[in-house]
């Protein structure tokens, strides 16, 4: 079908919001489901699929890292 509109390759990721409002522990477990659901799409579908990965936002690593000390 996507072939068929002249879409080649099709580039897949987690839909906003994605994990940024999710609490911390919950937003790193919904990040690597999605993106080892995401890994085996790509996979098992090299010449039609990539992938965009879901990630915690560098802010809220930095403020973490930060609060640690």
């Amino acid at each position: 079908m996507a072939r068929d509109q002249g879409i080649d390759v099709a580039v897949l990721a987690l839909s906003s919001p994605g994990v940024q409002g999710l609490p911390e522990a919950d937003a790193l477990a919904v990040a690597r489901e999605a993106n080892d659901q995401l890994a085996k799409v790509v996979a098992s579908w090299p010449d039609r699929f990539r992938a965009s990965a879901a990630k915690l936002s560098p802010r809220r690593l930095f403020l973490r890292r930060h609060q640690q000390r």
